[in-house]
């Protein structure tokens, strides 16, 4: 599991806006690495920050943010912000490799399908990001560090 540090929430705001309208900022604070198969893993830097798995705040009694799809969520809000992911390949250092939200979206399905055994809530998140993901998806592409 990664080794995440909850940011604080921003100061000025309203105990309402805070309750119903933030959503919690989170931090890596080690490297981590999601390995997919043998020759395949996926490159999380420290100090990336995301916000966990966008589940619309009326669900998340049911389902959490950083719940059952953190993993996914890590590697999925990465791909979004910068456009790529750090790739690994046969023990080799990591290396950028840009990615479409297509493949951004399908790395998430996989990597959930391979964390969490929940292959029909999985589809459904899929189905989400996919139909809905494309407002962050515009957001994304900062400067890749």
């Amino acid at each position: 599991m990664p080794i995440l540090k909850p940011l604080p929430f921003p100061k000025g705001r309203g105990y309402t806006s805070t309750l119903f309208t933030y959503t919690r900022q989170w931090m890596v604070m080690e490297d981590y690495q999601i390995v997919l198969s043998d020759f395949l893993t996926i490159f999380i830097p420290r100090g990336f920050i995301f916000d966990g798995a966008s589940i619309p705040k009326m669900f998340r009694g049911l389902l959490s943010p950083v719940g059952i799809l953190l993993i996914a969520a890590i590697a999925h809000d990465y791909a979004y912000r910068y456009h790529c992911v750090m790739v690994g390949r046969y023990g080799l250092h990591p290396e950028k490799q840009y990615v479409s939200k297509y493949e951004a979206d399908h790395l998430f399905l996989r990597i959930a399908n391979l964390t969490n055994g929940l292959p029909c809530l999985n589809m459904i998140a899929y189905l989400a990001v996919r139909q809905y993901g494309i407002g962050a998806w515009s957001r994304g592409c900062v400067p890749w560090k």
